[in-house]
């Protein structure tokens, strides 16, 4: 699901995200679909499979779930532990 509007500026992107999905440069493709505008570009790259795109989490971040599928991200360094008596 995604936005059919710029929360910023009210300008209609919602057709704009299937095309931008073609692009394997963001800038390019934001260039040749005439989105312009910083507050329209936010928007399109702040889906979640964008963001991870482009900044990919860490490679000692270790990621596991709760028993309720939760995602619980932490660091995984060193050998420190804490008690929570």
């Amino acid at each position: 699901m995604h936005d059919v509007r710029c929360f910023s500026c009210n300008k209609a992107i919602g057709h704009l995200y299937a095309p931008f999905e073609s692009y394997s440069d963001p800038k390019k493709g934001f260039d040749e679909l005439g989105i312009v505008r910083v507050c329209c570009r936010r928007m399109i790259l702040s889906r979640s499979h964008h963001v991870d795109e482009i900044a990919p989490r860490h490679s000692n971040r270790k990621r596991d779930l709760d028993e309720n599928g939760t995602s619980l991200d932490a660091f995984c360094e060193g050998s420190r532990t804490v008690s929570c008596d």
